[in-house]
């Protein structure tokens, strides 16, 4: 579903990503770990074509984006991207955040895009707070629409960056809950981490990003 292989990419005088391959099934959900500035969201961001790599390839349900080619679209349209600080737009409701792109992006009705958000947040556990702005929101909240807002383009692939870094235990156990369950339903999921506990407890493989490369199956899951 994900494919990644020998991706490089640099940042001013340093490879962040050097040589980086990684295969991920469909249904899997894989922690990417590794401390801070060791290139996880980078390496999440050209997974997501938001930004072009350097060199190598990324697939994403078999949609390639190429090294030295404009990004495809169609990478992006396949894959949701939960930021660590969210990025949900402060002036729209959590229903309007949800319902952006579908409408303007994949160009769906208003109707079926609000029947579908309807379906996420209820689905996420926050349809009561469908009319509320991100101001009144809680960070689990807030991340949960974050998560809908992702999911409301059905990609096949879902990505994280740091999902747990402001959330309390109880929160953290929702977030395991919910990326288990979209895993069941066939969603393929990359979450990048510090929080091991977390990768142990949602995880089904793992690997570590050190100086922009990548050893998988270290062990931090057993």
């Amino acid at each position: 579903m994900i494919e990644i292989e020998n991706v490089r990419k640099r940042r001013a005088d340093r490879w962040v990503l050097d040589g980086v391959s990684l295969a991920v099934e469909k249904g899997v959900v894989y922690a990417l770990l590794g401390e801070s500035g060791m290139g996880k969201s980078t390496l999440l961001r050209c997974i997501a074509a938001l930004e072009p790599v350097d060199e190598g390839v990324v697939r994403v349900a078999g949609d390639a984006l190429v090294s030295g080619l404009s990004i495809d679209e169609r990478v992006r349209r396949r894959v949701g991207f939960v930021f660590q600080q969210h990025h949900l737009f402060a002036h729209k409701t959590a229903i309007e955040n949800v319902i952006e792109a579908p409408m303007f992006v994949a160009k769906i009705s208003e109707d079926e895009a609000r029947a579908r958000a309807e379906k996420l947040l209820e689905r996420l556990g926050v349809a009561h707070r469908r009319d509320a702005y991100p101001s009144a929101l809680s960070g689990g909240e807030s991340q949960r629409v974050a998560i809908a807002r992702a999911m409301a383009m059905e990609p096949a692939a879902l990505l994280l960056d740091e999902p747990t870094s402001a959330l309390d235990p109880a929160r953290r156990k929702d977030v395991t809950e919910i990326l288990r369950g979209l895993a069941e339903q066939g969603t393929t999921i990359v979450v990048a981490t510090h929080d091991v506990p977390f990768a142990r407890d949602v995880a089904t493989r793992s690997g570590l990003l050190e100086r922009g490369m990548l050893r998988e199956d270290h062990g931090l899951l057993t």
